[in-house]
This record gives C-alpha cells, sequence and structure tokens, in this order.
C-alpha cells in the first residue's frame, strides 16, 4: 500500500518520506530546513459544552514487562492509565473533550504505542447511530514511541462532512486479550474558500497556526509533527509541539517528551 497524494487537504506543501507505524512509507508535509520564523501555533478549540466522558474498558494484562522478560505479566491494569511509570496505549487527541477536527477526508492520526507484542485493531463507529463502518487488525512495529498511523493503508473509508465518527484503537495480545485502548470522536469540517486560499499562500509554519486557529486538531498537530520529526532540535518546533500537547483541553503533557518512531532524536 502506497501514499500518492501530499497533500494534507487540497493545499500543496515541500514533503519528505519517513517511516509510518504499519511501516508503510509516508509521504509528510515538511517546511524548509531552517525556517528562521514562525508563530506561536496556539490551539482554539470550538466550544462543544460539556466534555465527553471516556469510560475505562477494564483490566488486563499487558503483553509484556517493561524488561521484556515475560509476555504475560502478572500485574494488571487499567487499559486507560499507567503503571509503574508507563504510559497507555493513547490517541493523540484533545483528551479534555475527547473529540478533534480534521479537514481531510483520510485524516493524519498519530499514536503513542507503548508496546510491539500484539496488534493494533482500529475500529470506526458512527457516532450517533452507532452503527460499524469499518475495522481492521494492523500490525505494530512502534514500541514506547509516538508514530503516525496512515488510514489509507488501513483502507479506511473517506470521512463525510459535519458527520461525528468515533475512532477506536484497540492493542491486543496474543489470543485477543485487550490489553489498550484509546478512542475519540473526530469530524470532518471542509475548511472554507477563504481559509484554502490562506493555507494556499503560507509556508508550514503559518499553515499550522491557521490551522490551529481553526480549531482543526488533527491537521494542525500533523503539520507540527512531522516538522518536529525533521527538526527536533528547532527551538521552534519544539515549542510549538509542547506548546500543543500542554494545552488545557489537549492535556497530553506526558507525551511531550516520547520519541517520535521513525524520526531523528535531539542531540
Amino acid at each position: 500500500m502506497v501514499l500518492t497524494n501530499p497533500k494534507l487537504n487540497n493545499y500543496s506543501i515541500p514533503i519528505k518520506s519517513v517511516m509510518s507505524l504499519v511501516g508503510v512509507p509516508l509521504i509528510v508535509a515538511l517546511s524548509p530546513a531552517h525556517a528562521q520564523q514562525m508563530p506561536v501555533v496556539s490551539y482554539k478549540p470550538p466550544n462543544r459544552g460539556a466534555p465527553t466522558i471516556s469510560t475505562p474498558a477494564g483490566s488486563r494484562p499487558w503483553c509484556s514487562d517493561p524488561t521484556g522478560e515475560s509476555e504475560n505479566r502478572s500485574i494488571s491494569r487499567d487499559v486507560n492509565s499507567d503503571i509503574n511509570n508507563e504510559l497507555p496505549l493513547t490517541l493523540l487527541a484533545p483528551a479534555l473533550t475527547h473529540w478533534g477536527a480534521t479537514s481531510s477526508a483520510i485524516p493524519p492520526i498519530w499514536l503513542y504505542v507503548p508496546d510491539d507484542i500484539g496488534t493494533l485493531k482500529l475500529v470506526l463507529i458512527d457516532e450517533q447511530t452507532q452503527a460499524l463502518l469499518h475495522e481492521i487488525t494492523l500490525p505494530v512495529q512502534a514500541e514506547g514511541a509516538i508514530a503516525y498511523l496512515s488510514l489509507a493503508a488501513a483502507d479506511m473509508p473517506p470521512l463525510e462532512p459535519e458527520r461525528e465518527y468515533r475512532l477506536r484503537f484497540d492493542f491486543l495480545c496474543d489470543g485477543g486479550v485487550l490489553a489498550g485502548q484509546s478512542s475519540g470522536v473526530i469530524e470532518f469540517q471542509p475548511v472554507s474558500p477563504e481559509l484554502q486560499i490562506q493555507l494556499d499562500m503560507a509556508e508550514s509554519p503559518e499553515q499550522a497556526q491557521l490551522l490551529a486557529d481553526a480549531g482543526i486538531w488533527y491537521d494542525a498537530f500533523h503539520t507540527v509533527a512531522t516538522q518536529y520529526c525533521d527538526e527536533p532540535d528547532n527551538p521552534l518546533w519544539s515549542q510549538a509541539w509542547q506548546d500543543l500537547l500542554q494545552h488545557y483541553v489537549v492535556g497530553l503533557n506526558t507525551m511531550v517528551d516520547q520519541p517520535l518512531f521513525g524520526c531523528a532524536a535531539p542531540r
């Protein structure tokens, strides 16, 4: 499976290849290598009232212990909590509301994956009718890292505009035992013609801020993540990475210092 469209939504930007969670080469947006200035990327979430409550799926044994000595840990864990400083499977989306917008019919998704012994199941559900729309099991290569998941490579159908979907990820040990779960509601919101013109004229730093200003979480984060992947020592992108993850609605402070799978490590 190969990605051939290097665009986020419809705006063209420079590209570079990095590795995705499932080992498929990914064409991602990258800015000029030595950008000197960048606006502060501040996410402005839409006002959607009370946050959606995420319900834990119960306790299960993790697939392997931190030293890799056992495939069946005796310690059980809540799939939405951490134990012994381990971080759970995490969809990188606003944790307070569990809701995020995308300007792409096939949205860019980033996950923190704590283990590579097992498989990842992707489930797409219509949030209103609860109808199952898509389900696929994928191999996992990342371990203890944040990784990009190519939904196009996962054969996920395009999202329809202004319709809410629940995107759920289950981490399964051998035998199908559930070891971790993370989910969020996602909505495809095509950008306005005015915003599209601005995006077409902007470089990646300005694109990130335009998308964040518009409350389009997934694409704003993807733009920053791919830039940070390419330039981890650039203080502009490292600050944008930190600001997005530590936003009060996002609340993913524990993700700031986690490595990115297939990316250069900060020096």
